[in-house]
């Protein structure tokens, strides 16, 4: 909703299907339809789970009558998430399984070239850390704990630790730095990879980013286990929120720079002059980063803070939540005015159209698309009777950008954009009218 507010033209930077991709629309529809879902089927199964059902619900309650006849409370959420499966699976085959085939491309890194919508998603994996946990529990509890038999004490409660004794319970403490790791470890890999590609050393310096989470995850499993390795984890914490503050400010936002055109070094910063959005907003978002960051690194390490672990998990989640989406909206028009990730090998992004013009661009369109950055010869020019993808989604995208590639390839984003775009579709309009842009 931002992004096309202030024409920021993710669906070029994201190589969407501009007659495909789901629009922000459906994804707050989608949203409000599981959540509503989910309200309903917690609400179902605290009913389900109570010793006595209320009057007209007696069938919810399992065992409590010892009838044949009552559901037992697991059919609920498990219910649940089979309609969340066939949600994402239907709004998957609309977008042509945009997130499947990326998540895949993340998961195989490094054996793939890394486009920008490949570390854009595993970026959105770090920030789900707490969900992950809870995802693996909740597949844990259904197919192990669930099925055993607990005795409870004199009042029908469990005691703490019968609870701790419990499979998932004492596999969590292995499984959580592991699952801490993973979206971790993709990223690290992919910054491998395109350093590989690329040979650009600010790759090895985002790598070594992601190395200050592996400190944060080890020296939180050595404080669960031994409290003399507080310190540690503290001075872990400090240098991965600073290291990943300096890294937001002045790589992924280019909201700071220290060094001018000849390399020499700064006294004073300098801040970034091409700007979308409201001046104030910038310096609000670098204070509140700050914050920001440092809870992001509880959130890999949430049991070592002395405060109730579901008040302080859900608070972490909403935090990282805020903070995710603030990144977003700034990379990614960071992306569009400098191309500070070099995923183009030209800083040209196009113009997001007005509704009507777009409209007519996208059926009447003369596109030349350059779909391989390995060299010229791979260039296609699609005829108009062939058209198959609209002007306002000339993708160029790149694993490698070379110095007589990017010049040649600017010359030819000069000229693309100077094409005259003319109708071949309507055979009453005369052959000899075209419409220039």
């Amino acid at each position: 909703m931002v992004w096309e507010k202030f024409r920021v033209n993710y669906v070029f930077i994201f190589e969407f299907n501009p007659r495909e991709h789901v629009r922000w629309q459906h994804v707050f529809q989608g949203g409000a339809l599981l959540f509503f879902l989910w309200t309903v089927s917690l609400a179902i199964f605290v009913l389900s789970s109570l010793p006595v059902a209320p009057p007209g619900l007696s069938w919810l309650t399992a065992g409590a009558s010892g009838s044949s006849e009552a559901v037992t409370p697991a059919v609920w959420p498990l219910s649940l998430a089979a309609v969340y499966l066939v949600v994402l699976a239907s709004q998957q085959y609309r977008a042509d399984w945009w997130l499947v085939r990326t998540l895949g491309r993340i998961a195989s890194a490094p054996l793939r070239g890394v486009a920008f919508r490949d570390f854009f998603l595993a970026d959105q994996l770090l920030s789900v850390t707490i969900t992950l946990y809870d995802f693996f529990f909740s597949v844990c509890f259904f197919l192990v704990d669930y099925w055993q038999t607990y005795s409870p004490d004199e009042d029908g409660l469990y005691s703490a630790d019968e609870i701790r004794s419990r499979t998932c319970f004492s596999v969590n403490t292995i499984a959580r730095p592991i699952i801490a790791c993973i979206p971790v470890t993709w990223r690290a890999l992919q910054c491998l990879r395109r350093y590989r590609d690329s040979r650009d050393v600010v790759q090895l310096w985002n790598f070594g980013k992601y190395c200050t989470a592996y400190t944060v995850i080890l020296s939180s499993s050595l404080v669960s286990v031994n409290s003399d390795f507080l310190a540690i984890w503290l001075l872990c914490i400090l240098g991965s929120t600073v290291y990943t503050y300096y890294w937001d400010s002045v790589r992924d936002w280019s909201f700071v720079s220290f060094t001018s055109n000849d390399g020499s070094f700064l006294k004073h910063a300098r801040t970034r002059k091409d700007r979308l959005y409201a001046g104030y907003s910038y310096y609000f978002s670098m204070a509140s980063n700050l914050i920001l960051r440092l809870l992001w690194t509880l959130t890999i390490s949430p049991d070592l803070i002395p405060l109730d672990p579901l008040i302080t998990e859900t608070g972490l989640s909403l935090f990282e939540l805020l903070r995710r989406a603030q990144w977003n909206i700034y990379r990614l028009e960071n992306e569009q005015l400098n191309n500070i990730g070099k995923f183009r090998a030209v800083k040209h992004v196009p113009v997001v159209l007005p509704g009507d013009q777009r409209e007519y661009l996208e059926r009447y369109a003369y596109v030349p698309t350059y779909k391989s950055m390995a060299s010229l010869e791979d260039m296609e020019l699609k005829s108009d009777s062939t058209l198959e993808e609209p002007a306002s989604s000339i993708s160029i995208s790149c694993s490698e950008s070379g110095g007589e590639d990017s010049t040649s390839l600017e010359s030819f984003t000069r000229s693309a954009s100077e094409l005259t775009f003319r109708s071949s579709r309507n055979a009453s309009v005369n052959d000899s009218s075209s419409l220039e842009t």
